[in-house]
């Protein structure tokens, strides 16, 4: 059994074993972690747990020609990544910069690659008529934004606090590829 090493807030480490093909986060719930809820089960949904892994793993498992760690500001970040150069992406930032950073998101995402929004249900709140928080009509507005377009094909997740999963279509004519592709749960050929 692989040893998992948890480390809290205040630096307290607790190492466990948890067993092969158990989640890092049932290992923690089993075994009494404290400060993880474990309140999605396991979607990632909840923010609880969080996953950091030492940039040497990345080396010693032979995917440094792939993978590449950039720890800071995205706002100064996203300016300088190439257009159409990345497979996913993944928003969970200040909730009110979320249209910010969509627009970021599809310049970079390759045609056929998914944008992933964290909290975009805002404890329900973005159900309301008239949100009354900022960070809840932000949210809204992004929700409202990438089902509005027509590069995109959206679909919003009920999972803890709601993911929402946007493809990125290439034009108009390859909408139906990517919207068979989300339904199959794969890229079909006829998106290759």
């Amino acid at each position: 059994m692989p040893a998992v090493t948890y480390i809290e807030h205040d630096g307290t480490q607790q190492t466990v074993e948890v067993p092969n093909g158990d989640s890092v986060m049932s290992g923690a719930v089993s075994n009494m972690v404290r400060g993880i809820a474990g309140e999605c089960g396991g979607g990632l949904a909840c923010a609880t747990c969080h996953c950091y892994v030492d940039d040497a793993w990345i080396d010693r498992v032979g995917l440094t020609q792939r993978i590449e760690v950039v720890a800071d500001d995205a706002r100064r970040v996203l300016e300088d990544v190439p257009d159409a150069s990345q497979d996913i992406v993944f928003i969970d930032a200040f909730k009110v910069d979320y249209p910010e950073y969509l627009d970021h998101a599809v310049r970079i995402t390759r045609p056929g690659g998914l944008i992933v929004a964290d909290n975009t249900l805002h404890k329900g709140r973005v159900a309301l008529a008239d949100p009354p928080r900022a960070q809840t009509v932000s949210i809204k507005s992004y929700n409202e934004t990438v089902f509005g377009r027509a590069d995109l094909v959206s679909v919003l997740i009920p999972v803890g606090d709601g993911f929402t999963l946007s493809a990125v279509a290439a034009g108009p004519g390859r909408t139906r590829c990517v919207e068979a592709a989300l339904r199959a749960g794969r890229r079909t050929r006829a998106c290759r």
